[in-house]
């Protein structure tokens, strides 16, 4: 069987992509803390009670490791 690791480290940062969504209207950026709740609560709602869990942990991490697209 083949590796199936993949190296992340090997990835370059490509970031031109946030060009493209910002001219479709949508923002990718780090939440502020004030929204934290309201995001958790969304993700609870949309995705169920483990992604919330997740997006959580995402959310306490120093930096914070989650990114919302907003519309």
């Amino acid at each position: 069987m083949p590796d199936m690791l993949v190296k992340l480290y090997d990835l370059d940062d490509d970031w031109h992509f946030m060009a493209g969504q910002k001219n479709q209207g949508i923002i990718i950026r780090k939440p502020i803390g004030p929204e934290k709740h309201l995001i958790i609560e969304w993700v609870s709602e949309t995705f169920g009670p483990a992604w919330a869990a997740e997006t959580g942990a995402a959310l306490g991490n120093r930096p914070w490791t989650c990114f919302a697209a907003v519309k």
